[in-house]
């Protein structure tokens, strides 16, 4: 799946998550399971978190520091290989 596509997925899985409560529990108890349902892969061994921000929380991401990944890792961060989006930013309609 495309950069591209994938990231029209997960807008829509973002836009459920916000219109149906049992979607949004089930995409944060099992998100690698609604992903790969999706069309969206993640590798196995892979952990997939959703956090959400509220009014008075947000939630910052840290990535892997560059010197700890393998060069696999190293391709599919850079363009190289099928990417495991690792965060969900979306833009709220205004």
């Amino acid at each position: 799946m495309s950069d591209m596509n994938q990231a029209k997925v997960m807008g829509k899985l973002v836009s459920r998550a916000w219109s149906d409560p049992g979607f949004k529990e089930r995409l944060i108890s099992d998100a690698a399971g609604v992903m790969r349902e999706n069309g969206i892969p993640v590798p196995d061994g892979i952990a997939i978190r959703v956090h959400e921000d509220s009014p008075s929380v947000r939630n910052i991401v840290l990535p892997i520091k560059t010197d700890q990944l393998t060069d696999e890792q190293l391709d599919m961060v850079s363009g190289g290989g099928d990417p495991v989006p690792l965060t969900i930013t979306a833009v709220i309609p205004t």
